[in-house]
């Protein structure tokens, strides 16, 4: 009996080794590579004959990420075509962070000097001066910190010492230009922390600031720091300008800003006249 088996244990043996040998071999980075893209190939041709398995053709191509890197690991095939999309979407993001930093993207379109019926000036207000405004702007110690004052002068059509319906319209068009205007140019100056408010035509009152007992009309005699002159024609009084006479209208921004600061500078380049005074 022990003969007989003997022979059948070393036939099991003779079976066995060769198994766990060949068991031992580990396949490579290519080999696996291969068996994938294979594996993704044999997909391709069973969806091409089973209709219930959608096809290529009714993948959702509109996601260009996964159209681009459909292999396992967000892997793809490097054609031109890849190559031109990813060149493109670069490009869009470099633009979209170009306009985001650009400092100079938020700046007020201020009006072309070639229209010459804008005059804009800046004046530092001395301490004299800025004790004058301490009652009109109560959110601001205007005393015992810097004062800007910011004129915009429009050259009018109409003598602006008469009354008639065409003086009065162009007063609420010039009224509305000054406020957006003013608008603009507040939003820049807060931005770059500044405190900055404006004059509202309308009332003489800061637009910006809690109301006040104090008003600022346009013929103020705090305007003659301005290099503004106010006229008593007995029934009234208007302001006048050296040049314009009493053709203009004026609107006032007040600011934290020094008028020989870099934002103000770059803000009114090719606007503020040369003579432009600095109050001491």
């Amino acid at each position: 009996m022990d003969r007989l088996l003997t022979p059948v244990r070393s036939r099991s043996l003779l079976y066995l080794l060769p198994t766990r040998h060949f068991s031992s071999i580990k396949p490579n980075s290519f080999e696996l590579k291969s068996r994938a893209l294979l594996n993704l190939v044999n997909q391709f041709e069973v969806s091409k004959q089973n209709s219930s398995i959608p096809s290529l053709s009714n993948f959702d191509l509109t996601n260009e990420f996964n159209s681009l890197f459909p292999l396992p690991g967000h892997v793809g095939f490097a054609s031109l075509e890849t190559k031109r999309l990813l060149k493109h979407n670069l490009n869009h993001l470099e633009n979209d962070l170009l306009e985001q930093f650009t400092p100079t993207k938020n700046i007020p379109s201020l009006p072309r000097k070639n229209q010459n019926n804008i005059e804009i000036q800046t004046y530092n207000c001395s301490s004299t001066i800025r004790s004058e405004f301490n009652s009109l702007f109560l959110n601001y110690n205007t005393s015992t910190q810097p004062l800007t004052a910011i004129t915009i002068l429009f050259h009018t059509k109409s003598n602006m010492s008469t009354w008639s319906i065409e003086v009065e319209n162009e007063r609420k068009q010039l009224a509305e230009q000054f406020t957006n205007l003013a608008h603009e140019i507040s939003t820049y100056l807060s931005n770059k922390n500044y405190w900055v408010d404006f004059i509202d035509p309308s009332n003489g009152k800061p637009y910006y600031g809690p109301p006040t007992s104090d008003a600022l009309f346009e013929t103020d005699e705090r305007f003659r720091h301005f290099g503004l002159d106010i006229v008593d024609l007995g029934c009234c009084r208007v302001i006048e300008h050296l040049q314009y006479g009493t053709n203009v209208f004026v609107g006032c921004i007040f600011t934290s800003a020094s008028k020989i600061d870099s934002n103000i500078q770059h803000l009114l380049k090719g606007f503020v006249a040369p003579r432009s005074t600095k109050q001491d």
